[in-house]
């Protein structure tokens, strides 16, 4: 498997946002949304054991509070990873994935 780290092959559906055009041709600044936003799941992971061990007295956890009634510390973390698996996952598309023709 060959990294296209400039990608000249697969391109994007047409009539697509400059944004989405950019990303597919250098698909490498995805690993930049998906190291922030891992990093983020971590320290988010931390924060969370603190507050629930008692060592931190309040944690505001926003619009995230959510996710954390319906699945407790996973869910919060687990929404930062799931972003950070998508950028993943569309770096594989646009640098690693066979060309469709």
């Amino acid at each position: 498997m060959k990294i296209r780290w400039i990608n000249e092959e697969v391109k994007p559906i047409s009539g697509s946002p400059k944004w989405v055009q950019f990303t597919a041709k250098y698909p490498f600044v995805l690993f930049l949304p998906a190291a922030v936003l891992f990093t983020y799941a971590h320290y988010w992971n931390r924060w969370i054991l603190e507050w629930e061990s008692g060592e931190t007295e309040s944690l505001h956890l926003g619009s995230l509070k959510l996710a954390y009634n319906l699945f407790g510390r996973n869910g919060v973390v687990g929404f930062y990873i799931l972003l950070g698996a998508c950028c993943l996952w569309i770096f594989w598309i646009f640098a690693i994935g066979k060309p469709k023709r």
